[in-house]
């Protein structure tokens, strides 16, 4: 279809919403169906945001139907009282928006209503700015040549929004008072109220009966696709669907199109009975198919929930019906420019009226008595209209162009959720006033347009990125993580704050604020709303005659309505006004309600101060100043009355002459006083002693009980105390003196109070002794807990060196038999069976060692001992130790020499990186092994690099998992998969970060990062001269296992050395007088008592003080590593591996 036929179809349709309007206007609609277009016209509710955005809000949140739905569905179904007031107070009050309606309430505040219209247009027009972008999307849909988003001028939009304004123009300003109704257009809005329903249910049920073959096959293809079943059953964020529903509760009553349909718009309570039912009927069927037309888009169209969006029109499209496009385009244009229209005329009529007008009044350019200022009123909202209209396409174009329907909807929603406190809480509770409702309105809004509009404009690129990380550059004012509150949704976290700061200010507003007159008797008439005898005291100083109001009313109000409120003041013949008197109370009030429905409530406080400024304290009557004094003193006392009798406790009020004046019911009723005792002016002496009487003032003299009472009285001294009645109840007495002489004294029945106490006292000493019991149990578990994990600690040193030493010794068999083998030149089959035998027991040995250690960590038995370490001895040694291994399989182990000294435990850090490079030789069948340290700044990184197979992204975090071994891999060493979980746990011990990067087929490289430090001393041994070749050194060892020295000798004698073996340290002493020895191989646990160090003490007074000593052990304790290496010598764990032991007697014989 040509996009010449739908610019026509477009056309058509508004032509068809005038033809409508004007009929209505000329033919209104019988009253017995005025209640269905009440309520088919609150179905404005309804844009394109549900029209077009539904679908989409699905997909992303899997809600079938939508939150803001459901609460406007809960106010009418479950809040019909409240609406009921609402509407009731708005009629009394003639109010004619939300602004005027809320200023009202504290006192026709005309800061309250300007604040609340401000807050309205900004937050309003991004939602106008919706429907605009969803009709010039729609028009980009079907017609793409429509749309030429690059010029602003080219946009359908601009264009739409004209026609729309125009239609407003003609049909939202006919009349000035914006109290009297608009039936045309009210008419107009619930046609097209029909239309979207329409449109959205047959799409719904071509989709799923045409498309998708039926609701049972759309729900079993669901069922059984994972990605669809998931997201239907996914309801992980309630917290966004429960916010969305108290969005949706307040929306329906105070966005200022809903008001104004709801309000200015109500007849009588017909509608409002009928609504209540109409509108969640109308709300459950637009959403009836939501839900099985995204099942059947995931299936037929795309499963990206941004794709669905604008679904209703797309798939028509792709199955090529054109009578559904069309029928669908024509939905979604009601949808939108219903709510354009109501949103119009709203927020018109607040700019003028709560702003321009007032404003151009104040500026003194109008006045009150300037020619047809009936007239130019109308000409300033019109020009409101279109102001707003084009406020809201440039918006469209520059932000809401780049976010979501729904996105922008509830930024909206959260904007007029600002009224909610003032609003809610208006109506039901007198204490509020407007210092607290301006402070609540300045810092809600504030905190709502800094965490959810500033965002938007960032994203829109109109203000810089940096203000994402906090204003000033401080993190915990992120706008969308204030005070470093993550990971909340942002609509979430936006209303969260704003509301908790709008009641913050509410609060601390309305305690600092003072009350005026005003400010009570309007919160008296709002929160009792019944109340008919208020009056309107505010006008009974006005002195204005009959015929200058006349005059006034004259230039905004038509004739028959005029009429109709002068005429009792008029000629029935002529309509000459009968006498120019001053105009009484009751003519005042009717005549400032009938201006404030033309001109708002404080452009019409404002207009008639101006109007009476000549008169202004000159009082033609005494009797003004008494009916305003006696109407000021009866107010007072009936809220003096009203607040006593709705205080629980009991209350008696005493004059300075001890004479009571005032009290409560509920006073009354605690002291049952006869009838005739309790009458004003009654001395408070003949109570007392009645009260005494019956035993109310406690045991003793009557006559001094009342006396004591009387003195603190007299006296004026506070006090409060507790009293056992004779009843066996207990009262609370606190008394405290009034400023100008008298007391007031309170009495609360604290029986309940004094059972729970004793009911809490009791429990509290039952408490006591259980938590008693259970600390003795607590006790006594944490001794055998303690006791355990001593005794845990001792098995693992007994389980390592009694597992350790077969172990040791069979490597050393292993070792020299391989040894002998290739001296012998025997065949390979005999020598690759020992090499065999050798991988073998260092497998066990790594496996072994592996689970002491994980143990070790698991019992937090090892503890980190930070000092400045020499990067260059520790990789130096590293690289000693795992260079002969590294040769023995072909691998070139390369070492970056370093200067660097770290902060660091150098036992810790060693055995991380042996780790890494026993990981990296065992999985590197070819090529190199490369050691080194790179530095950044402060840090430095040690890293490893092999030539392995690689790892994926996945593995590169699961090779860190305790037991967790790659696959496929042609090493010939199997561990237990626990060395580089050993290594996470030993980084996260001494907080150094390791980080891995990989590449498939050509290796990885793991680096541990940590802190420099600066140049220490080195504390190591010096090396040992070196002697030649091996074959002329003589080696004593001595250990008191008989086949771990018989192993040693086999090995040491096979790699050329002189060797003497020995059990004990008495023959190992001999041995060493006859031949002194170039170096000692000596066991640290001799016997059960003795060790290796203390041996080795004795002999070092007896010359032998110069000789090297290897010290092998199977404790692997922190205590015995750190007192070999105080003593300088070198330390080797068993199981003892031959190449290790080999390249540490090189070092030591060099």
């Amino acid at each position: 279809m040509s996009p010449t036929f739908f610019i026509l179809i477009s056309l058509l349709y508004v032509i068809l919403l005038f033809v409508i309007a004007l009929y209505g206007d000329r033919h209104p609609v019988a009253r017995r169906w005025q209640p269905w277009v009440y309520s088919l016209s609150l179905a404005v509710y309804c844009t394109s945001w549900t029209f077009y955005g539904a679908t989409r809000q699905f997909a992303e949140y899997g809600w079938a139907f939508a939150p803001s739905h459901v609460g406007a569905i809960l106010l009418f179904l479950v809040g019909y009282a409240f609406l009921l007031k609402v509407v009731q107070v708005a009629k009394r009050e003639n109010v004619t928006t939300i602004a005027d309606f809320i200023a009202s309430r504290f006192g026709h505040s005309r800061a309250v209503a300007v604040f609340v219209a401000l807050i309205s247009l900004v937050g309003i027009v991004p939602y106008v700015a919706l429907q605009l972008k969803a009709i010039s999307v729609s028009f980009n849909v079907v017609a793409p040549t429509i749309t030429a988003g690059e010029f602003w001028y080219n946009d359908s939009a601009l264009y739409v929004s004209l026609i729309l304004g125009l239609f407003t123009l003609l049909f939202g300003t006919r009349h000035l008072d914006t109290s009297e109704h608009h039936p045309g257009m009210m008419l107009a809005i619930a046609f097209e109220s029909v239309v979207k329903l329409f449109a959205f249910l047959v799409l719904g049920y071509w989709a799923v009966y045409a498309v998708g073959g039926g609701f049972a096959e759309v729900v079993k293809t669901a069922v059984n696709t994972p990605e669809i079943w998931s997201i239907m059953t996914d309801f992980s964020s309630p917290y966004i669907y429960t916010t969305q529903v108290m969005l949706g509760v307040v929306a329906i009553i105070a966005l200022p199109r809903q008001f104004h349909v709801a309000v200015v718009e109500y007849r009588d309570q017909r509608d409002l009975r009928m609504a209540r039912w109409i509108f969640p009927l109308y709300l459950v069927l637009i959403n009836l198919f939501v839900l099985p037309m995204v099942l059947v888009g995931y299936e037929y169209f795309s499963t990206n929930p941004e794709q669905l969006e604008y679904m209703t029109l797309i798939l028509p499209m792709m199955m090529g019906r054109d009578d559904l496009v069309v029928l669908a385009f024509i939905g979604g244009l009601s949808a939108a420019t219903s709510m354009v229209i109501v949103a119009n005329i709203a927020l018109s009529t607040m700019l003028s009226n709560e702003i321009l007008l007032p404003g151009l009044i104040r500026l003194g350019w109008w006045s009150a008595d300037a020619p047809n200022l009936g007239r130019r009123v109308v000409w300033l909202r019109r020009l409101g209209i279109m102001l707003i209209v084009l406020a809201a396409f440039f918006y469209y174009r520059l932000i809401v162009a780049f976010e979501g329907l729904v996105a922008i909807g509830l930024v909206s929603f959260v904007a007029v959720a600002q009224f909610a406190p003032a609003l809610f809480l208006g109506l039901y509770w007198t204490a509020m006033n407007r210092k607290g409702v301006l402070w609540g309105l300045g810092l809600g809004s504030a905190v709502w347009f800094y965490t959810l509009l500033i965002p938007l404009l960032i994203r829109a690129g109109l203000m810089p990125d940096t203000l994402m990380n906090g204003l000033f550059g401080l993190s915990f004012l992120r706008p969308q993580a204030l005070m470093g509150v993550e990971g909340l949704d942002p609509i979430v976290h936006g209303t969260a704050w704003s509301l908790a700061m709008n009641v913050l200010g509410l609060l601390l507003g309305s305690a600092f604020g003072r009350e005026t007159l005003k400010d009570r008797m309007q919160a008296s008439l709002f929160v009792h709303a019944n109340r008919s005898d208020s009056g309107l005291l505010q006008n009974a100083s006005r002195t204005v005659s009959i015929g200058d109001l006349h005059l006034l009313l004259g230039r905004f109000m038509g004739a028959d309505k005029l009429h109709r409120l002068f005429s009792r003041y008029t000629n029935p013949l002529n309509g000459r006004l009968l006498t120019d008197h001053t105009a009484d109370d009751d003519l005042l009030y009717q005549a400032e309600r009938s201006l404030s429905s033309v001109l708002g409530a404080p452009a019409t406080r404002l207009l008639f101060e101006r109007f009476d400024q000549p008169m202004t304290g000159q009082w033609r009557h005494l009797s003004t100043m008494v009916d305003e004094a006696s109407q000021v003193l009866k107010f007072n006392r009936d809220l003096l009355n009203s607040a006593l009798q709705s205080i629980s406790q009991g209350i008696s009020i005493v004059d300075r002459d001890l004479n009571i004046v005032a009290w409560n019911q509920e006073y009354q009723r605690m002291f049952r006083y006869p009838e005739g005792m309790l009458q004003a002016g009654q001395p408070v002496e003949a109570l007392l002693r009645h009260n005494a009487m019956k035993g109310e003032l406690g045991d003793g003299d009557l006559g001094e009980l009342v006396e004591r009472r009387l003195g603190h009285l007299k006296a004026g001294s506070s006090y409060r105390i507790e009293r056992k009645r004779p009843d066996g109840s207990y009262l609370e007495i606190q008394g405290n003196p009034m400023p100008d002489g008298g007391y007031i004294t309170v009495y609360s029945d604290i029986t309940d109070r004094r059972r729970i106490e004793d009911q809490l006292r009791r429990s509290n000493d039952m408490l006591e002794e259980k938590v008693s019991e259970r600390t003795e149990a607590l006790q006594l578990t944490n001794t055998e807990l303690e006791k355990a994990n001593t005794n845990k600690t001792r098995f693992l040193a007994a389980a390592g060196h009694d597992l350790v030493q077969p172990l040791n010794s069979a490597a050393l068999f292993a070792a020299s038999l391989q040894a002998k083998l290739r001296r012998l030149d025997q065949t390979p089959e005999l020598l690759g069976l020992a090499e065999q035998i050798e991988r073998s027991l260092h497998s066990a040995d790594n496996l072994l060692g592996e689970l002491l250690e994980i143990s070790k960590l698991d019992s937090h038995i090892i503890h980190p001992n930070p000092e400045t370490i020499s990067l260059a001895s520790v990789l130096a040694s590293l690289h000693e130790e795992f260079d002969v291994l590294a040769r023995d399989r072909g691998i070139h182990l390369t070492f970056v020499r370093t200067s660097l000294w770290v902060l660091s435990d150098a036992r810790l850090l060693r055995r991380m990186l042996q780790n890494l490079l026993s990981n990296a030789l065992r999985y590197s069948q070819r090529g190199r092994v490369t050691l080194g340290v790179r530095r950044h700044g402060a840090w430095c990184r040690i890293e490893v690099w092999d030539t392995g197979p690689g790892l994926t992204e996945k593995q590169q975090s699961e090779v860190f998992e305790e037991f967790h071994r790659l696959p496929d891999t042609q090493s010939e060493e199997r561990g237990l998969g626990l060395g580089l979980a050993i290594v996470r746990r030993l980084s996260v011990l001494l907080e150094h970060p390791v980080t891995v990067r990989s590449e498939l087929g050509r290796g990885s490289m793991f680096g541990i990062e940590l802190p420099l430090a600066s140049a220490g001393i080195a504390t190591g041994k010096a090396a040992v001269p070196a002697a030649g070749s091996h074959q002329g050194y003589h080696i004593l060892c001595v250990d008191n296992e008989v086949q771990i020295v018989e192993g040693m000798n086999s090995l040491l004698a096979e790699w050329g050395f002189s060797v003497s073996v020995a059990s004990q340290p008495e023959q190992a002493w001999d041995m060493a007088l006859e031949q002194k020895p170039d170096l000692i191989v000596m066991d640290y646990h001799l016997d059960q008592t003795l060790t290796g160090l203390s041996v080795l003490e004795a002999w070092h007074n007896q010359g032998l003080a110069d000789v090297p000593v290897i010290m092998i052990t199977a404790d692997y304790t922190e205590e015995v590593r750190q007192v070999i290496e105080k003593r300088g010598y070198r330390l080797l764990k068993k199981p003892v591996r031959p190449l290790q032991l080999r390249a540490l007697l090189a070092s030591l014989l060099r």
